[in-house]
Protein backbone atom coordinates (compact mmCIF):
# COMPACT_ATOMS: atom_id res chain seq x y z
CA UNK A 1 0.00 0.00 0.00
CA UNK A 2 1.62 3.23 -1.27
CA UNK A 3 -0.76 5.81 -1.47
CA UNK A 4 -4.45 6.26 0.60
CA UNK A 5 -7.09 8.66 -0.37
CA UNK A 6 -9.78 8.52 2.18
CA UNK A 7 -13.33 9.05 1.36
CA UNK A 8 -15.21 11.88 2.41
CA UNK A 9 -17.53 9.47 4.55
CA UNK A 10 -14.64 8.83 7.07
CA UNK A 11 -15.35 10.89 9.93
CA UNK A 12 -13.10 9.31 12.59
CA UNK A 13 -9.65 7.61 12.28
CA UNK A 14 -8.98 5.19 15.17
CA UNK A 15 -5.76 4.47 17.51
CA UNK A 16 -3.10 2.77 15.58
CA UNK A 17 -5.02 2.49 12.82
CA UNK A 18 -2.12 3.13 10.00
CA UNK A 19 0.86 2.28 12.24
CA UNK A 20 3.11 0.52 10.77
CA UNK A 21 2.38 0.88 7.29
CA UNK A 22 5.94 0.90 6.31
CA UNK A 23 5.23 1.57 2.47
CA UNK A 24 2.78 4.01 2.80
CA UNK A 25 4.03 7.01 0.95
CA UNK A 26 1.57 9.24 0.68
CA UNK A 27 -2.42 9.82 2.74
CA UNK A 28 -4.95 12.52 2.15
CA UNK A 29 -7.55 12.71 4.95
CA UNK A 30 -11.14 14.81 4.19
CA UNK A 31 -12.67 17.58 6.00
CA UNK A 32 -15.50 15.60 7.56
CA UNK A 33 -12.97 13.89 9.80
CA UNK A 34 -12.75 15.12 13.44
CA UNK A 35 -10.70 12.46 15.27
CA UNK A 36 -7.34 11.36 14.79
CA UNK A 37 -6.49 8.28 17.07
CA UNK A 38 -3.12 8.19 18.83
CA UNK A 39 -0.26 6.55 16.77
CA UNK A 40 -2.56 6.47 13.98
CA UNK A 41 0.36 7.04 11.59
CA UNK A 42 2.88 5.82 13.70
CA UNK A 43 6.11 4.29 12.46
CA UNK A 44 4.93 5.13 8.91
CA UNK A 45 8.54 5.96 8.17
CA UNK A 46 8.38 6.07 4.46
CA UNK A 47 5.35 9.00 4.11
CA UNK A 48 6.37 11.76 2.00
CA UNK A 49 3.63 13.85 2.17
CA UNK A 50 0.38 14.42 4.13
CA UNK A 51 -2.82 16.18 2.53
CA UNK A 52 -5.04 17.37 5.23
CA UNK A 53 -8.81 19.31 3.97
CA UNK A 54 -9.82 19.85 7.79
CA UNK A 55 -9.54 23.77 7.89
CA UNK A 56 -8.81 23.74 11.93
CA UNK A 57 -6.06 21.47 13.15
CA UNK A 58 -7.76 18.74 15.40
CA UNK A 59 -6.16 18.30 18.15
CA UNK A 60 -4.11 14.58 18.25
CA UNK A 61 -1.82 13.07 20.57
CA UNK A 62 1.90 13.43 20.75
CA UNK A 63 3.15 10.05 19.18
CA UNK A 64 0.53 10.08 16.62
CA UNK A 65 3.00 10.73 13.57
CA UNK A 66 5.47 9.12 15.40
CA UNK A 67 8.74 7.95 13.66
CA UNK A 68 7.13 10.30 10.49
CA UNK A 69 9.78 12.53 8.75
CA UNK A 70 8.67 15.97 10.21
CA UNK A 71 10.35 17.21 6.97
CA UNK A 72 8.26 16.31 4.90
CA UNK A 73 5.15 18.44 2.56
CA UNK A 74 1.79 18.83 5.17
CA UNK A 75 -0.66 20.17 2.79
CA UNK A 76 -3.32 22.04 4.30
CA UNK A 77 -6.55 24.49 3.33
CA UNK A 78 -5.01 28.08 2.30
CA UNK A 79 -6.33 29.96 4.79
CA UNK A 80 -5.53 27.30 7.40
CA UNK A 81 -1.55 27.47 7.35
CA UNK A 82 -0.57 29.74 9.95
CA UNK A 83 -3.22 27.93 12.21
CA UNK A 84 -1.62 24.64 11.92
CA UNK A 85 1.74 26.31 11.87
CA UNK A 86 0.87 27.18 15.67
CA UNK A 87 -1.42 23.86 16.40
CA UNK A 88 0.26 21.42 19.08
CA UNK A 89 2.33 18.67 17.19
CA UNK A 90 1.10 19.56 13.84
CA UNK A 91 3.47 22.83 13.95
CA UNK A 92 5.91 20.04 14.60
CA UNK A 93 6.31 19.57 10.63
CA UNK A 94 8.57 22.11 9.06
CA UNK A 95 7.12 22.22 5.79
CA UNK A 96 3.47 23.19 5.90
CA UNK A 97 2.04 24.20 2.58
CA UNK A 98 -1.76 25.56 1.57
CA UNK A 99 -3.11 22.51 -0.37
CA UNK A 100 -4.06 24.61 -3.73
CA UNK A 101 -5.71 22.51 -6.42
CA UNK A 102 -7.67 23.37 -9.72
CA UNK A 103 -9.09 21.04 -12.02
CA UNK A 104 -6.44 18.29 -10.48
CA UNK A 105 -3.80 20.42 -11.06
CA UNK A 106 -1.83 21.37 -8.10
CA UNK A 107 0.19 25.04 -7.38
CA UNK A 108 2.78 26.39 -4.74
CA UNK A 109 4.26 29.08 -3.66
CA UNK A 110 7.83 29.86 -4.73
CA UNK A 111 8.55 33.49 -4.23
CA UNK A 112 6.64 35.39 -1.18
CA UNK A 113 8.14 38.92 -1.61
CA UNK A 114 6.81 39.15 -5.69
CA UNK A 115 4.12 36.94 -5.02
CA UNK A 116 5.01 34.32 -7.68
CA UNK A 117 3.72 30.52 -7.93
CA UNK A 118 4.50 27.84 -9.90
CA UNK A 119 2.17 24.36 -11.37
CA UNK A 120 3.09 21.20 -11.14
CA UNK A 121 2.02 17.39 -10.51
CA UNK A 122 2.18 16.75 -6.91
CA UNK A 123 1.94 12.87 -7.16
CA UNK A 124 4.94 13.06 -9.52
CA UNK A 125 7.34 12.26 -7.38
CA UNK A 126 5.14 8.53 -7.07
CA UNK A 127 4.87 7.62 -10.57
CA UNK A 128 1.41 9.21 -10.88
CA UNK A 129 0.37 11.23 -13.53
CA UNK A 130 -1.80 14.06 -13.87
CA UNK A 131 -5.52 13.30 -13.59
CA UNK A 132 -6.68 16.45 -16.34
CA UNK A 133 -9.74 17.24 -18.12
CA UNK A 134 -9.79 17.01 -22.05
CA UNK A 135 -9.55 20.52 -22.01
CA UNK A 136 -7.94 22.85 -19.22
CA UNK A 137 -7.62 26.65 -18.72
CA UNK A 138 -4.55 27.13 -16.68
CA UNK A 139 -5.02 30.87 -14.47
CA UNK A 140 -3.48 33.85 -14.63
CA UNK A 141 -3.07 33.79 -11.26
CA UNK A 142 -4.33 32.90 -7.60
CA UNK A 143 -5.49 34.54 -4.64
CA UNK A 144 -4.07 33.23 -1.15
CA UNK A 145 -4.06 34.98 2.12
CA UNK A 146 -5.72 38.06 0.27
CA UNK A 147 -3.01 38.22 -1.96
CA UNK A 148 -2.69 37.41 -6.27
CA UNK A 149 0.20 35.42 -6.70
CA UNK A 150 0.94 35.00 -10.63
CA UNK A 151 1.55 31.74 -12.13
CA UNK A 152 4.84 32.07 -13.88
CA UNK A 153 6.18 28.41 -14.39
CA UNK A 154 5.47 24.81 -14.95
CA UNK A 155 7.46 22.10 -13.03
CA UNK A 156 8.82 19.04 -14.90
CA UNK A 157 6.75 16.40 -15.94
CA UNK A 158 3.91 17.91 -14.93
CA UNK A 159 1.85 16.91 -17.93
CA UNK A 160 3.45 14.08 -18.90
CA UNK A 161 1.88 11.11 -20.39
CA UNK A 162 -1.33 13.10 -19.92
CA UNK A 163 -2.85 11.13 -23.56
CA UNK A 164 -6.42 12.74 -22.93
CA UNK A 165 -5.20 16.52 -22.96
CA UNK A 166 -6.80 18.44 -26.38
CA UNK A 167 -6.18 21.57 -25.55
CA UNK A 168 -4.30 23.69 -22.75
CA UNK A 169 -4.47 27.78 -22.31
CA UNK A 170 -1.73 28.56 -20.49
CA UNK A 171 -0.72 31.62 -17.76
CA UNK A 172 -0.13 34.74 -19.47
CA UNK A 173 2.80 35.75 -17.09
CA UNK A 174 4.44 32.04 -17.75
CA UNK A 175 7.82 32.15 -17.90
CA UNK A 176 9.29 28.76 -18.13
CA UNK A 177 8.18 25.52 -19.21
CA UNK A 178 10.13 23.04 -17.00
CA UNK A 179 11.54 19.46 -18.36
CA UNK A 180 9.29 16.81 -19.88
CA UNK A 181 6.52 19.16 -18.87
CA UNK A 182 4.48 17.81 -21.82
CA UNK A 183 5.79 14.69 -22.69
CA UNK A 184 3.89 12.55 -24.58
CA UNK A 185 0.93 14.17 -24.52
CA UNK A 186 0.21 12.16 -28.00
CA UNK A 187 -3.27 13.99 -28.02
CA UNK A 188 -2.69 17.88 -27.76
CA UNK A 189 -2.98 19.02 -31.30
CA UNK A 190 -2.10 22.67 -31.01
CA UNK A 191 -0.87 25.29 -28.26
CA UNK A 192 -0.78 29.14 -27.43
CA UNK A 193 2.54 30.01 -26.30
CA UNK A 194 2.52 33.79 -24.03
CA UNK A 195 4.83 36.56 -24.83
CA UNK A 196 7.18 36.46 -21.85
CA UNK A 197 8.00 32.79 -21.85
CA UNK A 198 11.86 32.71 -21.55
CA UNK A 199 12.83 28.91 -21.26
CA UNK A 200 11.32 25.62 -22.69
CA UNK A 201 12.83 22.73 -20.89
CA UNK A 202 14.43 19.44 -21.93
CA UNK A 203 12.49 17.31 -23.80
CA UNK A 204 8.97 19.65 -22.75
CA UNK A 205 7.14 18.56 -26.35
CA UNK A 206 8.43 15.30 -26.61
CA UNK A 207 6.67 12.74 -28.40
CA UNK A 208 3.56 15.16 -29.09
CA UNK A 209 3.24 13.44 -31.49
CA UNK A 210 -0.39 15.66 -32.67
CA UNK A 211 0.99 19.14 -32.42
CA UNK A 212 1.04 20.01 -36.02
CA UNK A 213 2.18 23.80 -35.82
CA UNK A 214 3.87 26.06 -33.21
CA UNK A 215 5.25 29.62 -32.68
CA UNK A 216 7.79 30.08 -30.14
CA UNK A 217 7.78 33.79 -28.73
CA UNK A 218 10.71 35.94 -29.51
CA UNK A 219 10.89 35.79 -25.80
CA UNK A 220 12.17 32.51 -25.48
CA UNK A 221 16.00 32.35 -25.20
CA UNK A 222 16.67 28.80 -24.35
CA UNK A 223 15.23 25.23 -26.22
CA UNK A 224 16.44 22.62 -24.14
CA UNK A 225 17.73 19.31 -26.14
CA UNK A 226 15.00 17.12 -27.34
CA UNK A 227 12.08 19.77 -26.73
CA UNK A 228 9.97 18.38 -29.75
CA UNK A 229 11.50 15.48 -30.74
CA UNK A 230 9.03 13.01 -31.86
CA UNK A 231 6.64 15.69 -32.97
CA UNK A 232 5.89 13.38 -36.17
CA UNK A 233 2.91 15.99 -37.02
CA UNK A 234 4.56 19.07 -36.43
CA UNK A 235 4.65 20.85 -40.12
CA UNK A 236 5.92 24.16 -39.43
CA UNK A 237 7.56 25.84 -36.32
CA UNK A 238 8.55 29.73 -35.63
CA UNK A 239 11.89 30.35 -34.00
CA UNK A 240 12.44 32.70 -32.04
CA UNK A 241 14.54 36.24 -32.41
CA UNK A 242 16.82 35.99 -30.00
CA UNK A 243 17.81 31.69 -29.45
CA UNK A 244 21.19 31.29 -29.76
CA UNK A 245 20.94 27.46 -30.12
CA UNK A 246 19.19 24.67 -31.63
CA UNK A 247 20.02 21.78 -28.79
CA UNK A 248 20.80 17.96 -29.93
CA UNK A 249 18.22 16.04 -30.79
CA UNK A 250 15.95 19.27 -30.66
CA UNK A 251 13.60 18.88 -33.56
CA UNK A 252 14.79 15.43 -34.35
CA UNK A 253 12.14 12.71 -36.27
CA UNK A 254 9.84 15.57 -36.98
CA UNK A 255 8.42 13.85 -40.10
CA UNK A 256 6.19 16.23 -41.07
CA UNK A 257 8.39 19.56 -40.89
CA UNK A 258 8.95 21.21 -44.29
CA UNK A 259 10.82 24.22 -43.44
CA UNK A 260 12.91 25.78 -40.93
CA UNK A 261 14.40 29.53 -40.73
CA UNK A 262 17.38 29.04 -38.16
CA UNK A 263 17.10 32.60 -36.44
CA UNK A 264 20.09 35.25 -37.25
CA UNK A 265 21.75 34.98 -33.16
CA UNK A 266 21.86 30.93 -33.23
CA UNK A 267 25.41 30.08 -33.27
CA UNK A 268 24.92 26.49 -33.13
CA UNK A 269 23.43 23.65 -34.22
CA UNK A 270 23.47 20.84 -32.17
CA UNK A 271 24.01 16.79 -32.84
CA UNK A 272 20.86 15.65 -34.41
CA UNK A 273 19.15 18.99 -34.09
CA UNK A 274 17.01 18.17 -37.43
CA UNK A 275 18.32 14.32 -37.88
CA UNK A 276 15.44 12.25 -39.72
CA UNK A 277 13.09 15.21 -40.50
CA UNK A 278 12.51 13.38 -43.63
CA UNK A 279 10.03 16.06 -45.20
CA UNK A 280 12.32 18.72 -44.40
CA UNK A 281 12.93 20.74 -47.96
CA UNK A 282 14.09 24.21 -47.18
CA UNK A 283 16.74 24.74 -44.66
CA UNK A 284 17.92 28.77 -43.76
CA UNK A 285 20.98 28.86 -42.19
CA UNK A 286 22.18 32.49 -40.91
CA UNK A 287 25.67 33.75 -41.41
CA UNK A 288 25.68 33.59 -37.50
CA UNK A 289 26.60 30.15 -37.27
CA UNK A 290 30.16 28.22 -36.59
CA UNK A 291 28.93 24.61 -36.01
CA UNK A 292 26.88 22.60 -37.17
CA UNK A 293 26.88 19.41 -35.06
CA UNK A 294 27.32 15.38 -35.19
CA UNK A 295 23.94 14.43 -37.44
CA UNK A 296 22.39 17.52 -37.31
CA UNK A 297 20.55 16.84 -40.60
CA UNK A 298 21.35 12.94 -41.40
CA UNK A 299 18.67 11.44 -42.90
CA UNK A 300 17.10 14.35 -44.22
CA UNK A 301 16.17 12.45 -47.61
CA UNK A 302 14.06 15.38 -49.08
CA UNK A 303 16.47 18.25 -48.65
CA UNK A 304 17.56 19.40 -51.96
CA UNK A 305 19.79 21.86 -51.84
CA UNK A 306 21.71 23.97 -48.72
CA UNK A 307 23.44 27.14 -48.10
CA UNK A 308 26.16 26.57 -45.64
CA UNK A 309 27.55 30.43 -45.00
CA UNK A 310 30.71 32.34 -44.76
CA UNK A 311 30.44 32.15 -40.47
CA UNK A 312 30.28 28.15 -40.41
CA UNK A 313 34.02 27.10 -39.17
CA UNK A 314 33.47 23.34 -38.26
CA UNK A 315 30.63 20.89 -39.64
CA UNK A 316 30.98 17.66 -37.54
CA UNK A 317 30.90 13.90 -38.96
CA UNK A 318 27.46 12.66 -40.29
CA UNK A 319 26.51 16.31 -40.17
CA UNK A 320 24.64 15.70 -43.93
CA UNK A 321 24.25 11.99 -44.14
CA UNK A 322 21.90 9.97 -46.08
CA UNK A 323 20.87 13.38 -47.61
CA UNK A 324 20.73 11.70 -50.95
CA UNK A 325 18.21 14.40 -52.28
CA UNK A 326 21.08 16.91 -52.18
CA UNK A 327 21.32 18.26 -55.83
CA UNK A 328 23.75 21.30 -55.63
CA UNK A 329 25.63 22.84 -52.06
CA UNK A 330 26.43 26.25 -51.35
CA UNK A 331 29.38 26.82 -49.38
CA UNK A 332 30.21 30.72 -49.13
CA UNK A 333 33.11 30.48 -46.52
CA UNK A 334 36.30 31.19 -47.76
CA UNK A 335 38.21 28.61 -46.03
CA UNK A 336 36.78 25.40 -46.50
CA UNK A 337 34.89 24.79 -42.85
CA UNK A 338 36.87 21.64 -41.17
CA UNK A 339 34.94 18.61 -41.57
CA UNK A 340 35.15 16.24 -38.74
CA UNK A 341 35.34 12.87 -39.27
CA UNK A 342 35.11 10.90 -42.79
CA UNK A 343 31.33 10.46 -43.39
CA UNK A 344 30.20 14.20 -43.40
CA UNK A 345 28.37 14.05 -46.59
CA UNK A 346 28.38 10.33 -46.65
CA UNK A 347 25.95 8.79 -49.02
CA UNK A 348 25.45 12.46 -51.14
CA UNK A 349 25.87 12.34 -54.82
CA UNK A 350 29.44 13.67 -55.15
CA UNK A 351 29.35 14.98 -58.89
CA UNK A 352 25.97 17.46 -57.94
CA UNK A 353 27.47 20.91 -57.83
CA UNK A 354 29.33 22.27 -54.85
CA UNK A 355 29.74 26.45 -55.41
CA UNK A 356 32.22 27.96 -53.33
CA UNK A 357 34.21 31.41 -53.87
CA UNK A 358 35.99 31.63 -56.93
CA UNK A 359 39.49 32.30 -54.88
CA UNK A 360 38.66 29.33 -53.09
CA UNK A 361 38.13 26.56 -55.29
CA UNK A 362 41.53 24.77 -55.10
CA UNK A 363 41.56 24.87 -51.67
CA UNK A 364 38.03 23.20 -51.57
CA UNK A 365 39.81 20.48 -54.05
CA UNK A 366 42.02 19.39 -51.86
CA UNK A 367 40.20 20.02 -48.03
CA UNK A 368 39.15 16.87 -46.63
CA UNK A 369 36.01 15.54 -47.72
CA UNK A 370 35.53 18.38 -49.96
CA UNK A 371 37.47 17.45 -52.35
CA UNK A 372 35.63 14.35 -52.86
CA UNK A 373 32.90 16.66 -54.92
CA UNK A 374 33.71 16.38 -58.66
CA UNK A 375 32.10 19.65 -59.57
CA UNK A 376 33.82 22.57 -57.40
CA UNK A 377 31.96 25.65 -59.19
CA UNK A 378 32.26 29.41 -58.21
CA UNK A 379 29.44 31.24 -56.21
CA UNK A 380 29.43 33.11 -59.59
CA UNK A 381 28.53 30.86 -61.96
CA UNK A 382 25.19 29.58 -59.98
CA UNK A 383 23.20 32.30 -61.52
CA UNK A 384 24.08 30.78 -65.15
CA UNK A 385 23.48 27.15 -63.96
CA UNK A 386 19.93 27.76 -62.85
CA UNK A 387 19.11 29.96 -66.03
CA UNK A 388 20.26 27.21 -67.90
CA UNK A 389 18.59 24.81 -65.88
CA UNK A 390 15.16 26.96 -66.66
CA UNK A 391 16.05 26.80 -70.25
CA UNK A 392 16.31 23.06 -70.03
CA UNK A 393 13.03 23.33 -68.77
CA UNK A 394 11.77 25.24 -71.65
CA UNK A 395 13.09 22.92 -73.83
CA UNK A 396 11.56 20.01 -72.94
CA UNK A 397 8.22 21.41 -73.64
CA UNK A 398 7.98 25.13 -75.36
CA UNK A 399 4.22 24.73 -75.24
CA UNK A 400 3.94 25.43 -71.17
CA UNK A 401 5.03 28.54 -70.30
CA UNK A 402 7.96 28.31 -67.34
CA UNK A 403 7.60 30.87 -63.99
CA UNK A 404 9.58 31.74 -61.48
CA UNK A 405 8.41 31.51 -58.06
CA UNK A 406 10.15 31.86 -54.54
CA UNK A 407 8.43 29.59 -51.55
CA UNK A 408 10.46 30.14 -47.91
CA UNK A 409 13.53 32.13 -49.53
CA UNK A 410 13.90 28.94 -52.47
CA UNK A 411 13.65 29.83 -56.27
CA UNK A 412 11.39 27.15 -57.46
CA UNK A 413 10.44 27.15 -61.27
CA UNK A 414 6.95 26.41 -62.13
CA UNK A 415 5.90 24.58 -65.32
CA UNK A 416 2.46 23.81 -65.76
CA UNK A 417 1.59 21.90 -62.14
CA UNK A 418 5.08 21.10 -61.83
CA UNK A 419 7.81 22.63 -59.86
CA UNK A 420 11.22 22.28 -60.30
CA UNK A 421 14.66 23.22 -58.17
CA UNK A 422 16.68 26.17 -59.41
CA UNK A 423 19.06 22.94 -60.72
CA UNK A 424 15.80 21.32 -62.66
CA UNK A 425 14.84 18.72 -60.48
CA UNK A 426 11.16 18.22 -59.92
CA UNK A 427 10.23 18.39 -56.52
CA UNK A 428 6.16 18.17 -57.23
Amino acid sequence: MQSITLPNSITSIGESAFASCYNLSSITIPSNVTRIGDYALADCSNLREIQIGIDSPLSVGDSTFQSVPKSIPLYVPMESVDAYKKASVWNEFTNIFPNMSFDGLYYKVVNEDNKKMVAYNRNQKFGIKLSCPDTLIMPDSITYCGEKYAVIGIEPSTFADCHNLLSLTLPHPLQSIGDSTFFSCGSLSSLSLPNGLTSIGLSAFNGCDTLSSLTIPNTVTTIGDYAFRSCSNLQSITLPDDLTAIGEWAFGDCWSLTSVVVPNKVTIIGWYAFSGCTNLTSVTIPNSVIYIGFNAFSNCTNLTNITIPESVTDIDDAAFNDCSGLKKIRSEAPVPPTCNGSSTFNNVNKSIPLYVPAESIEAYKTAPQWRDFTNIRALSQEAEDDKTAIEDINLNDSSTPVRKVVIDGILYIVKGDHYYTASGVCVK
